[in-house]
């Protein structure tokens, strides 16, 4: 098994788990703390996706560790989550402090575009019901698509607080308000 790590240096690291030992040099380029990495695959490759404090999203080839491609720029802020699609591998999600959650094919080709009222601090793809699924999450628990602004569940401190709390991969039923 692999890991890949990132830092506060820029640098991307891959490791044998099993030895501890570094795999290849160092993946460089990133101007700032590398906040976020994702692993997906593109042309039958396993493709290193980070993201960080200089706005960029990156890809690099995980086996050899050459960079895919030009840094996708369209986010305007720290890059602060990143993930890719677990049943749609050519497919990747980012959210940033520009207020912005974007769907980002592996090509690099941005998709659609979501919008909060804040920082964009933890995105998810998967599926619910069989149909593909965009989880977003921030501090102003709204959404905006296309300058339609929609509350989607709006919790109160107390929720907000009661949620912090949750035992680490726990699970509790929140009542709808």
């Amino acid at each position: 098994m692999i890991v890949v790590s990132s830092g506060a240096d820029g640098t991307i690291r891959r490791w044998d788990l099993a030895t501890g030992a570094a795999l290849g040099e160092p993946l460089t380029g990133h101007q700032g703390a590398v906040r976020a990495v994702a692993i997906t695959r593109h042309e039958g490759r396993h493709v290193v996706v980070p993201a960080g404090f200089d706005w960029l999203v990156r890809q690099w080839d995980l086996a050899d560790g050459s960079a895919r491609g030009e840094p996708q720029t369209e986010h305007n802020a720290h890059v602060m989550a990143l993930c890719a699609d677990p049943v749609e591998p050519l497919r990747f999600a980012s959210g940033s402090s520009d207020t912005s959650a974007r769907l980002w094919s592996a090509d690099g080709s941005p998709g659609a575009s979501f919008t909060h009222d804040g920082t964009v601090t933890a995105v998810l793809l998967g599926r619910l019901e069989g149909r593909a699924c965009l989880v977003t999450g921030s501090a102003d628990s709204r959404r905006s698509d296309g300058g339609n602004p929609r509350q989607t569940r709006h919790l109160s401190p107390a929720m907000r607080a009661a949620s912090r709390r949750l035992p680490a991969g726990g699970r509790a039923d929140v009542p709808s308000p």
